[in-house]
């Protein structure tokens, strides 16, 4: 007898189960949610900190080139230099988001000039970190969450045969860009 109510137990369960699953909708469509976050961080900046000088330069009939190189390095090929003058290459201070990475881009050419009609091309800009790499803001700066970077610059200037003597100068202009 204790069986049979077993049994009917059991088969009561069962059926009410199974009514219960037919009599329920099934699920067409769920929903889960998540956040949208958004981090704004300020601009990146460059800062002139040096310019780029060649020093003293002796022309002559033949012409020549002078490079000052990123890593302040000066070579002469054609012209002289006088050694003792002073040279360095362009120094730009970086500031942006600490720890983010940036890249350069600077000019094909620029043309300097004397004010009185000469003029001399510089080419083949190189800088420190290179063209086609990364620099990086890691290094600390004073305000909160921000990093800084120097980047150096040189170029080759090609001295004219017979050049003018006189003061040259012209502009040129390098871009930070966040990576």
């Amino acid at each position: 007898m204790h069986a049979i109510r077993n049994l009917k137990s059991i088969i009561i369960a069962g059926v009410a189960a199974t009514l219960i699953a037919i009599c329920m909708p099934a699920a067409s469509a769920a929903t889960a949610q998540s956040s949208a976050t958004a981090q704004i961080i300020g601009g990146i900046s460059v800062i002139k900190i040096a310019d780029l000088v060649y020093g003293d330069v002796i022309a002559d009939a033949i012409g020549g080139t002078v490079l000052v190189t990123p890593a302040n390095i000066r070579s002469a090929n054609g012209v002289a230099v006088i050694t003792s003058s002073f040279f360095s290459p362009a120094s730009f201070l970086v500031v942006g988001h600490k720890n983010d990475h940036y890249s350069v881009g600077m000019p094909t050419s620029i043309t300097i000039t004397d004010g009185a009609g000469h003029s001399m091309l510089v080419d083949t800009f190189t800088s420190i970190p290179a063209v086609n790499s990364k620099g990086k803001l890691d290094k600390d700066y004073p305000q909160d969450r921000m990093g800084a970077d120097t980047v150096y610059v040189g170029a080759t200037l090609h001295v004219n045969p017979n050049q003018a003597t006189g003061i040259y100068n012209g502009i040129f202009s390098i871009t930070i860009s966040y990576q």
